[in-house]
């Protein structure tokens, strides 16, 4: 019997690299919504329903997301700031944005 405290195991963050989630034996819903805010993981991943099932309980949007044509970078920084795509836009919020 050793006197050294056991070191904890290391969990790699999927918002570094999506492909850290195939790493995990029981990844958490929010570890599946962490990878899916990166371009490459939005794409890579969202084909993956069991991925987005779980992501969803942490986004709830994302289905409809999925749903959009914006690009994946796009997708995946609305995914990232969690944005309510239920909200009203006023146009007015958006004057001057482009000069």
């Amino acid at each position: 019997m050793s006197d050294t405290p056991e070191t904890p195991a290391i969990r790699l963050d999927p918002a570094e690299r999506w492909d850290y989630l195939l790493t995990l034996e029981n990844p958490t819903d929010e570890e599946c919504w962490r990878a899916l805010t990166t371009e490459a993981g939005f794409t890579a991943l969202q084909k993956f329903p069991n991925i987005i099932e779980r992501a969803t309980k942490v986004y709830r949007h994302l289905p409809a997301l999925l749903l959009t044509s914006y690009e994946p970078e796009w997708k995946a920084t609305a995914v990232r700031d969690k944005a309510d795509l239920s909200a009203p836009v006023d146009v007015a919020d958006a004057e001057g944005l482009f000069g």
